[in-house]
């Protein structure tokens, strides 16, 4: 489905500049390119904190159950939110045919 949408001359040319497609495409380039390297943070910010306290469920059964500090629960509440945006992005990644 498309949709017509109007942007700034200047973006326009930005676009063109950065891309020299027409700007159909180069907007879903950009869209792409933004989609596959915020992905690629989202998942290094994973391993980081699968390396740190191993695995999701055993964060959060420490966190829930037993004593735990201030670190350990903010990082349970930033897995979740990571695998949120994770999701997020995957969806519209598959929205637009990007790996």
């Amino acid at each position: 489905m498309a949709t017509n949408v109007r942007l700034d001359d200047k973006v326009v040319k930005a676009i063109k500049r950065l891309k020299g497609e027409p700007i159909s495409t180069g907007v879903v380039k950009l869209t792409e390119e933004y989609i596959e390297r915020t992905m690629g943070e989202y998942r290094k910010r994973l391993g980081e904190l699968r390396g740190k306290y191993r695995s999701k469920r055993r964060l959060e059964e420490k966190v829930l159950r037993g004593e735990h500090t201030w670190d350990e629960e903010t990082a349970l509440f930033d897995w979740e939110s990571v695998e949120l945006e994770l999701k997020k992005f995957g969806d519209a990644a598959k929205e637009l045919g990007v790996r």
